[in-house]
């Protein structure tokens, strides 16, 4: 890592380093949270152009020691009447836990990848989350789709 005046410079070297010293050891679902209100949410299947849904998540980077660091994602999948009466409410968060070389020393470098890389790591595991907590909720399975595109921003 290089210096500019008093603040350390991140290098294209330094982050190719860090990014190849990353390893996951484990992933975590932290809390869960899910309601449906069965009659609302069967009017929403059957008048889908009054109804809408929603995604989101967000990342986060949690703890950060000299070998590890964990990162954080939180997401929702809400289904919405024309009047905003929720019909169906799923919710989770799961961790992920990395070892990395030096990972305090690149502190800057942990939390672009929170930012940038967590939603291929964690996404999937939210889409099997929705699938499978909805399928034990006496409705139609939910799909979340692939990538995030649909995520309010």
């Amino acid at each position: 890592m290089s210096r500019k005046g008093n603040k350390p410079v991140v290098t294209v070297e330094d982050k190719q380093a860090f990014l190849k010293s990353i390893r996951l050891v484990a992933v975590r679902l932290v809390s869960a949270e899910c309601k449906v209100e069965h009659e609302r949410y069967f009017a929403l299947l059957d008048d889908r152009e009054k109804s809408s849904v929603s995604i989101s998540s967000e990342y986060q980077l949690r703890d950060l020691t000299k070998k590890t660091f964990i990162v954080e994602g939180s997401f929702r999948w809400t289904a919405t009447n024309a009047k905003n009466e929720t019909g169906l409410s799923l919710g989770c968060v799961y961790q992920a836990r990395f070892h990395a070389d030096d990972a305090l020393a690149h502190q800057k470098l942990a939390k672009e990848f929170a930012h940038s890389e967590m939603r291929l790591i964690l996404w999937p595991y939210f889409r099997q989350f929705a699938f499978e907590t909805s399928a034990r909720m006496s409705i139609p399975p939910i799909t979340v789709p692939l990538t995030t595109e649909l995520e309010a921003t």
